[in-house]
């Protein structure tokens, strides 16, 4: 996130945004079972980041992206654009260099749901994440894809 005293208020709600949506999509891809940054604690900072957007909104009269869900969808196609990888929200280059294996790691778990086009959807039975290559099944099909083309069903 960049400072926030380089941003403006409006600037500082769309950044608000997007680390509630990047850590709402952890929530939904971490397992509960790990030491750190588990489920559990990005289901915590969720909280505290829909807080402050919610406390921004209220003094402002604009609506939160939890009652928006149109916004919601929107930044949330921000995130996850097909043909890349998932864009997730870092504090800094450290934080990145800790976090980004791991959210692609539970991003592109084995066993999951993932849609290849908007019609297609399939179990991701093998990934490569260093090649970036994954086979997807879908139904007794194993297709071989590239994973940037993949958009988890969350």
């Amino acid at each position: 996130m960049y400072k926030t005293r380089h941003l403006s208020l409006i600037e500082y709600l769309v950044q608000l945004e997007k680390e509630y949506v990047s850590a709402f999509i952890r929530s939904k891809i971490y397992p509960k079972n790990i030491v750190s940054y588990n489920k559990h604690y990005w289901i915590k900072v969720c909280e505290k980041k829909l807080k402050n957007i919610e406390n921004i909104c209220s003094r402002n009269n604009l609506i939160p992206i939890n009652q928006d869900k149109e916004k919601l969808l929107q930044v949330q196609n921000t995130l996850l654009i097909r043909g890349q990888l998932p864009i997730f929200c870092y504090r800094d280059n450290h934080e990145k260099s800790v976090l980004q294996p791991t959210d692609l790691e539970y991003y592109y778990a084995i066993g999951k749901s993932f849609s290849i086009s908007e019609k297609q959807i399939g179990e991701l039975q093998s990934v490569d994440l260093k090649n970036q290559a994954a086979i997807i099944k879908i139904g007794l099909k194993e297709i071989p894809v590239n994973i940037v083309s993949l958009i988890r069903i969350l």
